[in-house]
């Protein structure tokens, strides 16, 4: 998978998972933060990616590399 794939497969989970396609409001922003805080959380610990084997990034990492 190239960078422009990886992205625009990242942006359009974040988009639909996350943050859907409103638009925000300056007073949303820490709202917003805490929300991708937590899904980025989510995201690289607890999704199954199939890309990976249905692996986290988290964990096809630490089996790629034991030692970090």
């Amino acid at each position: 998978m190239n960078k422009h794939t990886y992205i625009e497969s990242f942006n359009r989970s974040l988009r639909k998972e996350c943050l859907g396609w409103s638009k925000y409001k300056p007073n949303q922003i820490s709202e917003l933060e805490k929300e991708l805080t937590e899904y980025l959380w989510y995201y690289h610990n607890k999704r199954p990616h199939m890309s990976l084997g249905m692996k986290t990034p988290n964990q096809f990492l630490k089996d790629l590399v034991p030692d970090i």
